[in-house]
């Protein structure tokens, strides 16, 4: 049986302040939406929303999908997506995020 989880290290700018809000570039938010499908954007805000720069935490599927109710094949064909789109890297130890895409490699 595999786990539910993986490691990601975000490659996102610093953010500033209270920790109880997040905010995000105009550009980066509408590149997403335009690149995604909705459970690959809901998965990418999963993870901007839960992380900062330089941060390295675990990524839950059964939590992604009890906080946004999809399902399990929807959590894995939007991660497929992040992945060909640039927004996660595979790396030795785990995966990188991109806020940018692939553009920021």
């Amino acid at each position: 049986m595999t786990s539910n989880r993986i490691t990601l290290k975000n490659k996102n700018e610093p953010k500033d302040g209270d920790k109880n809000y997040f905010r995000m570039k105009k550009e980066v938010f509408e590149n997403a939406s335009n690149r995604l499908s909705r459970v690959g954007l809901d998965l990418f805000m999963f993870i901007y929303c839960f992380n900062a720069e330089g941060i390295t935490f675990e990524l839950s599927q059964s939590y992604f999908v009890k906080i946004y109710k999809h399902g399990k094949a929807s959590y894995q064909r939007a991660f497929k997506e992040l992945i060909e789109k640039g927004f996660l890297r595979e790396t030795e130890w785990g995966y990188e995020f991109y806020a940018k895409g692939e553009k920021e490699w």
